[in-house]
């Protein structure tokens, strides 16, 4: 009888262990994008540090004020 309800439950496990191997579904998850407000921010904290340049620093604060 022991033997009988280990061996159910282990088949059992297989099957639903199995059961997310094989799905079909897809999620599509939209990208996750700061603010500009943060995008600036931290722009500004890296010109800063020293991590980039004044000429750096401008282009890329144009490209996230123009939205690109």
């Amino acid at each position: 009888m022991r033997y009988r309800a280990m061996a159910s439950a282990g088949m059992l496990a297989l099957v639903l262990g199995g059961a997310g191997c094989v799905s079909s579904s897809k999620v599509d998850v939209a990208p996750q994008s700061e603010s500009i407000g943060k995008q600036l921010v931290d722009l500004e904290d890296a010109y800063n540090k020293g991590i980039i340049n004044r000429e750096e620093y401008e282009k890329a604060r144009k490209r996230i004020l123009d939205g690109k």
